[in-house]
């Protein structure tokens, strides 16, 4: 059985589909990935300068260019934008002698046009027009090699500037939204204002208002009088306590923004502007927010009625919007408020002549009168009450040291605790004396046995010598004796340790005079007054001081100051004077440290 091999040959072309181009496949790999980062960047939330570089470099990648630039129309010029530019392009002055008459052209034609810039030694530049509705005229410029494919960069090109134009039309709309609802909420806030009844519920209607248009976390509004500012009202508060920390903060950065003079916001985000901000920083501080913003209220004469701020987070704080919208809204709301001013006024005006029309002739005498009434009581004596801090203190305090060098073995008491005069504090070790001792007693008995000797044999001078040296050990067994009866460290007088632990200090070593323990006096007790230095004028010693003591409220004290430090402190950040009384404190109710 013989297998015949047979050959089948193929004589007919191969089809079209089958053969291999990898040049097309290649140029449509590209295509599809520039359209994919181009989508990714037309949907993408940015900013104009950050994406107009990113479209730049994405053209410059694609279309393998030297440099791309944003060109733009200025007085009848065209020039290079101040968005920015991205590897090689051609200057202003290189734009206004060689291309000007070119970029009119391109833009009025609206077709992309490939000219040669002489101004960069020949290369080849694609000029592509992007047209977007509200924006200023606007030329793109890619730089590239004479030798490139010009068909395949001004395909690039235009990919790029299509979704560049949708990008900025899709900006521009938001934009547009986003200044009618500004304009909506700013016409609506003016109008609250100028239907208010009093300028208290105007500023009240203001800081509610605005903090939910803004969504910040809180508001306040100061409005000027006579040269000074005044804090009017506080978003989601009734009634204001201006002696509170917190009012003092909002009016302290509400006159900050007014001293400047201009926008201010904490954290800074403008280097040129982050100076005088220090008011900014303590309300950030005290009210436990993360940014600030304040502005103050201008008319649109240059008249200053006032300052508003708004804290919150800094996202919010520190967006675009809110700065944008806080420096649009502040000369619409001081006009208001300044026709609201004068409006209040002149009702006061027509409620007087009111008033004076329907006065009997008795009532109108009777008004002199009560005005010399109250002149006289003006003259009456008031009394003028100022809160402050009240620390308790020790009247006297006594301090526990270490009489020689040693060792401490232990200690006996930690700071608080109570201890009685003559209580033993801590021990030192006496081993290392004991031993001296012996040695020096052993020593003297040594010099006297040897006087002894010396002066049996009639040696004079030895045995003179021998005394000495019995005077010098009898002095130094002297102090060993009273190392050795003072080794326990005793409590001088009786009260509260306030400092000192050696609890954990087992064998530290201790020097002479060292304090190793502070003691404080129960009885009687010093309580020390903090004077705020703007109230210190109005303080002297004698006046009588009410003091009332955190969980002691139902047993206030009463005294007079009997002193006032000379020097002022810092205390909590606050610079004070410390004024003091003394109370006596036999039943030990008050214990150093307790606040009031």
């Amino acid at each position: 059985m013989t297998t015949e091999k047979q050959t089948i040959r193929v004589d007919g072309r191969v089809p079209l589909h089958s053969r291999v181009r990898p040049a097309v496949c290649e140029a449509a790999a590209a295509r599809l990935r520039l359209d994919s980062e181009l989508l990714r960047l037309t949907s993408s939330e940015m900013s104009e300068p950050v994406a107009r570089e990113n479209y730049r470099k994405l053209a410059m990648i694609a279309a393998q260019a030297l440099g791309a630039c944003h060109l733009i129309k200025s007085d009848q010029n065209w020039r290079l934008s101040k968005l920015g530019t991205t590897g090689r392009v051609p200057s202003d002055a290189g734009i206004e002698d060689s291309l000007a008459d070119q970029c009119q052209q391109v833009f009025v034609g609206g077709t992309p046009k490939v000219v040669t810039l002489e101004c960069l030694d020949g290369l080849t530049g694609v000029l592509i027009p992007v047209v977007v509705s509200g924006q200023s005229p606007e030329l793109l410029l890619l730089v590239t090699k004479p030798d490139r494919d010009i068909k395949a960069t001004i395909d690039v090109a235009g990919r790029v500037v299509a979704a560049m134009k949708l990008w900025l039309g899709r900006k521009s709309a938001a934009e547009s939204s986003w200044q009618v609802a500004s304009l909506a909420s700013i016409v609506e806030l003016v109008g609250k204002i100028e239907t208010s009844d009093s300028l208290k519920s105007a500023a009240e209607e203001i800081v509610n208002a605005t903090t939910k248009r803004i969504g910040s976390g809180a508001a306040a509004i100061a409005f000027a009088n006579k040269g000074d500012l005044k804090l009017i009202a506080v978003s989601g508060t009734q009634k204001l306590d201006h002696s509170s920390q917190t009012s003092r903060d909002y009016l302290q950065a509400l006159s900050e923004s007014s001293i400047r003079q201009r926008q201010g916001v904490f954290p800074s985000v403008d280097p040129d502007n982050d100076h005088l901000l220090c008011a900014h920083q303590q309300a950030t501080s005290t009210l436990q927010e993360q940014a600030i913003i304040s502005q103050p209220l201008i008319t649109s004469d240059d008249q200053e009625v006032g300052a508003w701020c708004f804290v919150g987070d800094e996202k919010t704080i520190l967006a675009p919007q809110t700065s944008r919208f806080v420096a649009a809204a502040s000369p619409h709301v001081a006009d208001a408020i300044r026709l609201l001013q004068r409006a209040e006024k002149s009702r006061v005006a027509q409620f007087l002549a009111m008033a004076h029309r329907k006065m009997s002739a008795t009532m109108r005498m009777m008004i002199p009168l009560a005005a010399i009434m109250l002149l006289v009581s003006l003259w009456l004596p008031i009394t003028y009450r100022v809160r402050c801090n009240a620390t308790v203190e020790p009247a006297s305090r006594r301090f526990a040291v270490a009489p020689f060098d040693g060792l401490v073995t232990s200690g006996f008491v930690e700071p608080g605790d109570i201890v009685a005069e003559g209580q033993v504090l801590a021990e030192i070790d006496g081993r290392s004396i004991r031993w001296e001792l012996s040695g020096v007693t052993a020593e003297r008995k040594q010099s006297l046995r040897q006087r002894e000797i010396e002066l049996t044999e009639r040696n004079i001078p030895k045995a003179f010598l021998a005394e000495l040296e019995n005077e010098r050990l009898t002095a130094e067994e002297k102090i060993l004796k009273f190392k050795k009866d003072n080794l326990q460290i005793k409590s001088p007088v009786s009260g509260v340790v306030l400092s000192g632990d050696l609890e954990r200090a087992e064998a530290a070593s201790v020097t002479t005079g060292q304090v190793l323990f502070e003691i404080g006096a129960m009885d009687p007790i010093k309580v020390q007054v903090a004077i705020p230095a703007e109230e210190i004028a109005q303080v002297k010693p004698g006046h009588a001081v009410t003091i009332w003591i955190e969980g002691q409220e139902d047993l206030p004290l009463e005294s007079t100051i009997t002193r006032i430090h000379p020097r002022s402190e810092i205390r909590d950040a606050r610079n004070v004077f410390i004024a003091e009384m003394e109370f006596d404190n036999a039943d030990e109710r008050f214990r150093p440290g307790m606040k009031g």
